[in-house]
């Protein structure tokens, strides 16, 4: 071949390579999701090589600079990575690629907010509250850290369907009315259940007093209000307050708190916790003293508590509570428009009208001093998964003398109460099974004398006092489709109140007449008695979720509320009818 047609011949051939290379070195394309959405900013890499792109906001991408045979690496966040091989030599030059969204399959993730048994979580309570077909509250008790808190008042005051104030401005027992129930009831206050952990702290005839809670050491409120509160034996018309304690799971090493104002108004408190291999405590302390703004209106409160757990294994944990309480306060009394108009610090020195209403505050200085002492143990047993027992005892002594402002006597009640609760928890993915028992027995040794210018005089009534409360209850919620449900529930209660006359001369009882500083007797009579009550509740409900926190739900039921010694016997009113100038109005 001459040299001519070698020169020829190489060029034809760097002529068609360079047509070949030039058809073949160019390569575009689309990437659309599955369902044809375009997707932008998806990268395309070649393997093994630096050249790449990504998608437009058009998802079209080109490369260039290719030959042979490639492989194309295709990557998006929240895509399936692909790999898509192409031979250049099959004239190919534009694809259509889809991606689909990447799964991932993760290892079993157990999330625990608690880990005692006994729940203590807000977010639990909230879950649970939402199922019931009737009204209630919850009540977190962080906001407490930054504001004055002496009382359940400080706590409900705000709470819709809960009527809560104090009566003089400082650690005096607040008025609590629940549906009308409980309001204005002194000494002792009536018709709702108090408790402490779900375990009661109402003496045995249901009275308790409201201000031996400490709203701080408790991590979270729920208020049952009327029928709602069956399962935890209210035999209340105003139904249930549960206070639920902090414990070691979920709280600071150290927690300080101190506060002051005007009137000698102080606060402190402490509290500490932590856990210890199987065990957790939390234990907190708190005092308050004021003096008040009016004359005579000083008030202190000490409350010590300790809640130590012990988790014995993955089935079995058991707590015990332990709650001392000192509470006193002075009681000012009332004033009329025109006293509270020429001096609002005043208080009244008598009984004459219009001018003064009374009581005689000046001269018998009316006030209340009360000390509890409360042991309780609470265990449960996770049976498994879905169902536990639970089972809970106490005992609360209590020593509460009462200077009444009005009857112009002193009211002594030394109380020793004992407890039990049990009760059966079943769910399922339709259906929540609570049954239990709750069994409560107490005595009361009460005394009346008469005040002699604040000092305490002479004895004129003894009562031994003895009540027991027992009551079943079954409650079932059943989850009919995703938005409608229905609960059935039904208690059954049977209570006591006995009460032995034990003064040494009920037919000869002491008075004193203030006009003539002369003293007397009179016949009151004898006030033992011996009574039974039975009370049986059942109550249905309806809930629909509408979604977005809006429920429409029906509740049919019927409460109970068997009553209290102070209702029962009335030694005051046996003064007042029989004995006039004892009370010197």
């Amino acid at each position: 071949m001459k040299h001519t047609e070698i020169v020829k011949f190489l060029s034809l051939v760097a002529l068609l390579a360079t047509h070949l290379g030039y058809a073949q070195t160019t390569l575009s394309g689309r990437i659309i999701y599955v369902d044809g959405t375009p997707l932008s900013g998806v990268n395309i890499t070649v393997e093994n090589t630096e050249n790449g792109t990504s998608t437009d906001a058009r998802c079209h991408f080109e490369l260039s600079d290719l030959s042979g045979q490639i492989t194309l690496l295709i990557s998006s966040v929240g895509y399936e990575s692909q790999q898509v091989e192409i031979n250049l030599n099959d004239d190919i030059s534009k694809l259509k690629i889809r991606m689909d969204t990447e799964t991932f399959k993760l290892e079993e993730v157990i999330v625990v907010a608690n880990k005692s048994l006994i729940k203590n979580s807000v977010t639990e309570a909230r879950e649970r509250l939402d199922r019931i077909p009737g009204g209630t509250n919850l009540v977190s008790m962080d906001r407490l850290d930054d504001q004055r808190s002496l009382t359940l008042n400080g706590a409900l005051q705000f709470q819709p369907g809960v009527i809560i104030q104090e009566f003089f401005g400082a650690n005096d027992q607040p008025r609590l009315n629940i549906r009308g129930s409980g309001i204005q009831s002194n000494p002792q206050r009536r018709g709702v259940n108090l408790l402490q952990d779900g375990i009661s702290t109402n003496f045995s005839d249901r009275s308790y007093i409201i201000g031996i809670p400490e709203p701080r050491a408790a991590n979270y409120i729920e208020v049952f209000r009327g029928a709602n509160g069956l399962k935890y034996g209210a035999t209340t018309l105003g139904a249930a307050i549960n206070l639920v304690s902090k414990n070691g799971y979920k709280v600071s090493p150290l927690e300080l708190k101190a506060e002051g104002g005007s009137f000698g108004y102080y606060n402190g408190s402490i509290a500490t916790g932590g856990i210890f291999g199987q065990n957790d405590i939390y234990t907190a302390v708190s005092y308050n003293q004021a003096d008040g703004f009016r004359e005579f209106n000083s008030s202190s409160r000490l409350n010590a508590m300790v809640n130590i757990g012990r988790k014995l294994n993955d089935h079995l944990e058991t707590r015990l509570y332990a709650t001392y309480t000192d509470l006193s306060f002075d009681i000012p009394g009332p004033l009329t428009q025109a006293q509270l108009d020429e001096n609002s610090k005043q208080i009244n020195p008598g009984v004459n009208p219009p001018v003064s209403i009374g009581p005689n505050v000046v001269r018998d200085r009316p006030c209340r001093d009360s000390k509890i002492l409360r042991i309780a143990n609470k265990s449960i047993y996770n049976i498994n998964d879905r169902s536990d027992l639970t089972l809970g005892l106490y005992y609360q002594y209590g020593d509460d003398t009462f200077d009444f402002p009005i009857t112009v006597d002193v009211r002594n009640s030394i109380s020793n109460n004992f407890g039990l609760t049990a009760s059966y928890l079943a769910t399922s993915k339709q259906n929540i099974f609570r049954t239990g028992i709750i069994a409560k027995a107490g005595t009361i040794d009460r005394s009346y004398s008469v005040i002699l210018s604040g000092e305490v005089g002479a004895k004129y009534a003894e009562n031994e006092l003895t009540a027991t409360n027992l009551i079943f209850y079954a409650e079932d919620i059943y989850q009919f489709t995703d938005k409608l449900s229905g609960l059935l529930s039904v208690q059954i209660s049977s209570n006591t109140r006995n009460n032995e006359d034990v003064f040494a001369t009920p037919s000869s009882r002491p008075f004193f007449d203030f006009t003539t500083q002369s003293s007397g007797t009179f016949d009151a009579g004898d006030t033992s008695l011996d009574l039974d009550f039975f009370g049986f509740n059942p109550r249905l409900g309806l809930m629909y979720d509408l979604g977005e926190n809006h429920r429409l739900f029906l509740n049919v039921s019927r409460s109970y509320e068997s009553p209290t010694f102070d209702e029962l016997i009335n030694i005051a009113e046996a003064i007042r009818t029989k004995a006039r100038k004892f009370l010197a109005l």
